[in-house]
């Protein structure tokens, strides 16, 4: 392959990634919301929740409300903190990814290595949330299709809970 068809691999990467993020996105903010509100907002009807002004507000944002609101596992921890910097350095600024160049066969490498990872953990990510709303789903309505059960048991590999409510009045884990 060479260096045109390698870049233009790429992009097309980068655009696959772009989209992937952003459904990622949308479900770490839904999650937050509707699932581990703030306590204040706790007996607010859920979809009064998703109200425009929170969903504007950065992922960053979301990810330390969640830390505010729960106890994560060491694992989840790591790998919010992980997503966070490398998805605001696909984002914001791709001169951060060390020796991203699509002028370069080890540049285009580089860049295919890092869309990789990010890729991985957006995945892991939004199966990580998709699992906490089917918590809160089943705490809520006590109904799982077989379908919400296996994407549970995605989760079995954090041998702690995934994450500890911190409200006073309901203690959860997930």
């Amino acid at each position: 392959m060479d260096i045109s068809q390698a870049a233009s691999s790429i992009l097309r990467k980068i655009g696959y990634l772009l989209l992937h993020l952003q459904s990622t996105e949308k479900t770490i903010k839904v999650c937050i919301q509707i699932a581990l509100p703030d306590e204040q907002d706790f007996f607010i009807n859920v979809l009064d929740r998703l109200n425009e002004k929170e969903r504007k507000k950065p992922l960053g944002h979301f990810l330390k409300a969640l830390r505010l609101r729960a106890d994560l596992n060491s694992d989840v921890d790591e790998l919010l903190e992980r997503f966070l910097n490398h998805r605001n350095a696909f984002i914001h600024n791709l001169k951060e990814v060390p020796e991203w160049n699509l002028k370069t066969r080890e540049g285009c490498m580089a860049a295919d290595a890092f869309l990789t990872k990010l890729h991985k953990e957006s995945k892991e990510v939004h199966l990580l949330f998709l699992g906490i709303l089917n918590a809160w789903k089943i705490q809520t309505e006590n109904e799982t299709s077989a379908e919400e059960e296996a994407c549970v048991a995605k989760l079995s590999k954090y041998q702690s809970p995934i994450i500890k409510r911190k409200y006073r009045n309901f203690q959860s884990d997930c």
